[in-house]
């Protein structure tokens, strides 16, 4: 299926995400930060989504969107949060509110898996 990246610096946040992606046949990957998830990016990737929390220390999940959207490839970003403003950060393909609905959770990543690979087809195949 998909390759995730899990960016949140809770452990049992990461672990929760990662076996409940996997149970539904999904390669996960995880990083406690936006800067060692850009490292992951990079070094471990390509990946189909990242998933990221709002807070967290060194670079946030804003800070690590933007530098996502600033990359070639396409990759959508779903962002969960404690924080309900961050339901209105607009540069997301969705955001969550915590405490995550696991079913939720795997709808969106359905949803932008599709989304990344109609868009790729579009970029390799224009009109």
């Amino acid at each position: 299926m998909a390759n995730i990246l899990i960016v949140d610096d809770e452990p049992y946040v990461r672990e929760m995400l990662c076996e409940a992606l996997a149970r539904e046949g999904h390669k996960t990957s995880t990083a406690v930060n936006g800067l060692q998830a850009l490292q992951a990016l990079d070094e471990q990737g390509p990946f189909d989504v990242v998933i990221t929390d709002y807070r967290m220390p060194i670079l946030d999940g804003r800070e690590l969107t933007k530098a996502v959207l600033g990359r070639k490839e396409v990759l959508p970003v779903i962002m969960v949060s404690g924080d309900p403003d961050v339901l209105l950060f607009r540069e997301v393909f969705t955001a969550l509110e915590k405490p995550i609905d696991l079913q939720g959770l795997l709808t969106a990543v359905d949803a932008a898996v599709l989304y990344a690979t109609s868009a790729a087809w579009a970029r390799a195949n224009p009109t």
